[in-house]
């Protein structure tokens, strides 16, 4: 691969899309966030985790990446990415999705797929695609959900997967 610097209108940073497969076959994106403004080529230096809108491909939202993030920077960091545009967004989550479909021809357990990208000088990086599974826990919030994602999504006991 050759040497890609960040995309000049982002700066370095990274993003997470995960894509999961649903009860009716299809693969559709569940989580999609964007860490920003990292103080080195490490995302985990970032300051700032932003949530994204495919259709509209831009930053909708943000919170501190943790828990030392000061909240008297929030007017000045909202008006720099809320409402930015991240072009190729819905192209990129395109592909990941079928990509997604693929992927589970040879690994069928693999039910819900984090992939790491970033929008770079030269176009789009995929780094990797991680099992995701594990992650979901944040996404729900209720005993009934919890169990709704086990039965469906993570049953170890699936024959098929």
């Amino acid at each position: 691969m050759d040497l890609v610097d960040p995309d000049p209108s982002i700066g370095r940073h990274g993003i997470d899309i995960r894509t999961i497969l649903c009860p009716d076959g299809s693969i559709q994106v569940y989580s999609t966030n964007m860490l920003v403004d990292c103080e080195d080529y490490f995302q985990w230096s970032a300051s700032l985790n932003c949530t994204l809108d495919i259709a509209k491909e831009e930053c909708v939202g943000f919170t501190g990446y943790d828990g030392n993030f000061s909240k008297k920077y929030w007017k000045q960091i909202e008006e720099k990415w809320i409402g930015r545009k991240i072009e190729g967004l819905s192209e990129l989550v395109e592909t990941l999705c079928k990509c997604h479909k693929e992927f589970l021809k040879v690994v069928p357990r693999y039910t819900a797929v984090g992939w790491d990208c970033m929008k770079t000088d030269q176009g789009w990086v995929i780094f990797e695609g991680n099992l995701s599974r594990e992650r979901l826990d944040t996404m729900y919030f209720s005993f009934a959900q919890a169990f709704d994602f086990v039965y469906n999504f993570s049953w170890p006991f699936d024959t098929n997967r």
